[in-house]
């Protein structure tokens, strides 16, 4: 499990990742970071894929920024799956 940054167009996301195989692109709840969702969604990565967890903006080391709506977030999903 890795815990890292991007910096996309919508600004910096910190995002977890596991795994190898077919991605799984996961957006947490309320309350919550990539890093602890994980350990939740381990039989996920066991079972043979790549899972990739994003913090919302606020959490974690994304900061809380303008960039909220629905097409910010299919942006920040395309950016983490190139």
């Amino acid at each position: 499990m890795i815990t890292n940054t991007l910096q996309t167009d919508c600004g910096l996301v910190e995002y977890t990742e596991s795994g190898s195989g077919e991605v799984i692109l996961y957006f947490h709840g309320t309350g919550l970071t990539g890093d602890t969702m994980m350990s939740f969604e381990l039989p996920l990565v066991e079972s043979g894929f790549r899972l990739i967890i994003p913090n919302r903006p606020g959490y974690g080391s994304t900061p809380l920024s303008e960039h909220r709506s629905a097409t910010d977030c299919a942006d920040v999903a395309a950016a983490l799956l190139v």
